[in-house]
């Protein structure tokens, strides 16, 4: 019987001290609950929130070309816009380069939908600010407009002042040609003469 009362007792001793543990351990707070949230966390959340969408608009604009268009018919005046992208040569080995000749194609609405595809040679006249990343000058070519049959074939001159390839700005790095453009589209059978006058902001990736 003495043994048997030792063990009970033993036995009643384990719960009671762990109990008196328990209550000696410091109430957890609610800051240290909520410590995971901090003010450095939220505004890192909100930057990333605001800031995302940002970079994406610009991703899509730097690559896209975006532009505003004018077009002359003899209905009269015609507002559109215009995107697209484009290849160029250089056949220069540097890290920055300025393509000599471009191939660019675009999707275009003035009223309708179009795609065109402009062949262009370009003269890199004028070295500007930092002569191995932007140059003024200008291009000329000719292209042709896909709207309805039958295809209608147009000549195409532009000014404008580039930035170099490969020259990172706002984490981007094709050539970009910001400047103002004219193409004339002779009359075709079911086509009528017009002339187009643009502002645009043309990407290229030049080799």
């Amino acid at each position: 019987m003495p043994r048997r009362r030792g063990k009970i007792r033993e036995a009643l001793a384990i719960p009671l001290v762990a109990g008196s543990i328990c209550s000696a351990a410091p109430p957890s707070s609610p800051v240290d609950s909520l410590r995971w949230i901090s003010a450095g966390d939220v505004a890192l959340a909100l930057f990333a929130y605001v800031t995302t969408p940002v970079w994406i608009g610009l991703a899509l604009a730097s690559v896209s070309s975006p532009g505003f268009v004018l077009e002359r018919t003899p209905q009269g005046w015609h507002s559109g816009y215009s995107f697209g992208t484009g290849i160029g040569w250089s056949g220069d080995s540097a890290l920055w380069t300025f393509s000599r000749l471009r191939l660019q194609a675009e999707y275009e609405h003035i009223r309708t939908g179009a795609a065109t595809l402009t062949a262009l040679l370009d003269w890199n006249a004028l070295p500007v600010l930092l002569p191995e990343g932007f140059r003024l000058g200008g291009s000329l070519g000719a292209g042709i407009r896909w709207r309805r049959a039958p295809p209608q074939p147009y000549v195409h001159g532009e000014l404008w002042l580039r930035n170099a390839m490969g020259m990172p700005y706002l984490g981007f790095f094709p050539q970009h040609s910001l400047g103002v453009r004219l193409r004339l589209l002779p009359a075709r059978p079911g086509l009528p003469r017009s002339l187009q006058l643009g502002l645009a902001y043309t990407a290229t990736f030049v080799w």
